[in-house]
């Protein structure tokens, strides 16, 4: 009974580290990126309080909770379309100590995959005929515009040396339509008079036509895995640069010459994300209960810097020049988009020989500026002309995690997690100014304030984890149905309806 105990004491993180240092996902996203950071069945139906090997490999501050020979692996089944796959190692010479036993190999390197592979990439059908491409086809269609779902792609490596874990990763869910030298909408009918119907061509010549959408997203992690003093702090950092593409580009022959080039929408912005911790500080340690208090901090801006179309006062073919904000279908507009995010928590973790318990209490506060001016093109540059916003949020929003584990059989666990959000509070103040040919108008500025308190929303998830042989573990997240009711026996949310499942090995 103890070795099992012991077993799972290994496979699963105890208390107190940061959600932040798993792999990175893209919800964070408001513009339609899709994809969320992957976790274990263990971790997820337990809020992330109670990790296993599938998640801690890939963490720089936990990769030493790991333990194996020479490998691990694991497949993970969360959707008919997407994949995980995880493989972890250590390389090197290891050392013997003085009484001559040998110790771990001094490299920990782990690999992950995730995503819906080639799976939302648009489908891209031509039509040749008569030497012509037709694209997409020989009728009068219009272009086509990307689907909604975008396709998800997530690779990373981990590489622990030491007392010090450092991961790069890179995420993706960016597609396009990019072709060059069509034709498309060909042919009408003018049918006027039924006995002498004519043909006419009203077909355009495409130079270039150039869609796209999505985020590429590279990270840069770094912890300690260790702490740095008997008390905790086991500081960590990481670094994303997120470059979102969201434009849509055209350029038609005009006869034989080369027409304007069409900007109808450009929508790009980088981001980069700067988010710390202190990688919790033990407040008290008591007959098996253990609290601690933690600090994050995070920070996000969007650049934005795009290009219209526009008509020169000279006439002429049309020209293309820059906004240092978007152009939406026309409309443009100055803008600059930021956020700051403070998060001092508190975690408690208590242990029994067959019962686990963890909570988290995470107060976040977030502050949230954006900056938008109204902007008219004249001859390529941009005068003021419409609203100036400036507005600011205050969010309030605590967050209680709640989880247990229980060893309900000798190689059994059942995990067990509730959540509740509180959206407490959320103040917004806009400040508001109109502009007239470049000047602002007179008696034009105005500020509102607007306050209002959230509702309060709960979740309880379930999941069991089964440690079938020294070498083999299974996870599995059980079925609960709306407004958290679990029956046993029912067909789609059922306890007994299993879902995102993983299978890990180890040697």
């Amino acid at each position: 009974m103890k070795k099992i105990v012991v077993l799972v004491t290994m496979i699963t993180v105890l208390a107190g580290s940061v959600f932040a240092q798993g792999l990175p996902g893209t919800g964070y996203d408001p513009n339609g990126t899709s994809g969320s950071a992957f976790a274990s069945p263990q971790s997820a139906a337990t809020n992330g309080r109670i990790r296993s090997y599938a998640d801690d490999y890939m963490r720089p501050d936990s990769f030493h909770n790991v333990n194996f020979d020479n490998w691990m692996g694991f497949a993970s089944f969360q959707s008919n379309l997407r994949a995980a796959l995880g493989y972890g190692t250590r390389l090197g010479k290891a050392k013997e100590d003085e009484e001559g036993k040998v110790g771990k190999k001094p490299v920990f390197l782990g690999l992950f995959y995730g995503g819906s592979a080639w799976a939302n990439y648009e489908t891209i059908n031509k039509r040749e005929v008569d030497g012509v491409t037709y694209f997409p086809s020989k009728v009068n269609t219009p272009l086509p515009m990307l689907g909604a779902t975008l396709p998800y792609n997530q690779a990373a490596v981990l590489i622990g040396i030491a007392n010090m874990g450092f991961r790069i990763s890179f995420i993706s869910t960016y597609k396009a339509i990019n072709q060059k030298d069509f034709t498309f909408g060909r042919t009408d009918i003018d049918d006027t008079d039924p006995d002498n119907p004519i043909e006419i061509d009203n077909s355009i010549k495409v130079k270039s036509y150039e869609v796209g959408k999505g985020l590429f997203s590279p990270q840069l992690a770094w912890s300690m895995s260790k702490n740095l003093t008997k008390v905790g702090i086991r500081p960590w950092v990481t670094f994303d640069l997120d470059f979102y593409n969201d434009f849509s580009k055209s350029q038609v022959y005009n006869g034989n010459t080369d027409g304007p080039l069409t900007i109808s929408y450009s929508n790009n912005y980088i981001q980069p994300i700067f988010q710390f911790g202190l990688g919790g500080i033990t407040v008290a340690d008591d007959k098996g209960w253990r609290t601690s208090v933690d600090l994050e901090y995070r920070a996000r801006l969007q650049f934005y810097n795009n290009e219209f179309s526009y008509d020169p006062a000279s006439g002429g073919n049309v020209l293309v020049s820059k906004v240092k904000g978007r152009n939406q279908n026309g409309n443009l507009d100055e803008y600059f988009w930021m956020d700051h995010r403070i998060r001092p928590s508190i975690s408690t973790q208590w242990n029994g020989e067959k019962f686990r318990f963890r909570s988290k209490f995470d107060l976040n506060v977030e502050l949230e500026s954006s900056d938008s001016t109204a902007k008219i093109d004249n001859n390529g540059a941009l005068i003021s002309e419409g609203d100036e916003i400036n507005n600011f949020i205050f969010k309030f929003n605590p967050d209680l995690n709640l989880a247990a584990q229980w060893q309900f059989a000798p190689k059994f666990f059942l995990n067990v997690g509730g959540r509740i959000t509180i959206a407490a509070l959320n103040l917004t103040t806009t400040k508001k100014a109109e502009y007239t040919n470049d000047s602002k108008n007179e008696n034009s500025d105005s500020k509102t304030t607007d306050l209002s308190f959230g509702a309060v929303s709960n979740r309880l998830t379930l999941g069991v984890t089964i440690n079938a042989t020294d070498n083999l573990f299974l996870e599995a997240s059980c079925g609960v149905g709306s407004n958290n009711v679990v029956d046993t026996f029912l067909t789609n949310t059922g306890f007994l309806t299993f879902g995102s499942i993983l299978a890990g090995l180890k040697f």
